[in-house]
């Protein structure tokens, strides 16, 4: 079976150009364990820590006696981390 070759006229040049073909800049070295994995995960969540302005939240526990007092209250917080 014969390969279909996709052409395109680029409308800025009179140049037909070949979209089968397929550019490669560079090798990505690809991590060889899940360990490798969670440790970059790790270490992109404490870079993302660091720029973030907001302290982390402590753990507490907030009642509200209703939904409104809830909302209320949340609208009040002024970080966003908050959940």
């Amino acid at each position: 079976m014969e390969m279909v070759r996709l052409y395109r006229m680029n409308p800025l040049c009179s140049v037909v150009l070949d979209y089968t073909k397929v550019k490669v800049v560079g090798k990505r070295a690809v991590p060889a364990t899940p360990e490798e994995y969670v440790r970059r995960a790790w270490r992109l969540q404490q870079q993302a820590n660091r720029l973030n302005p907001n302290p982390s939240p402590r753990g507490f526990v907030y009642k509200a006696k209703t939904w409104r007092d809830y909302e209320s209250w949340r609208s009040r917080q002024a970080n966003p981390r908050l959940w």
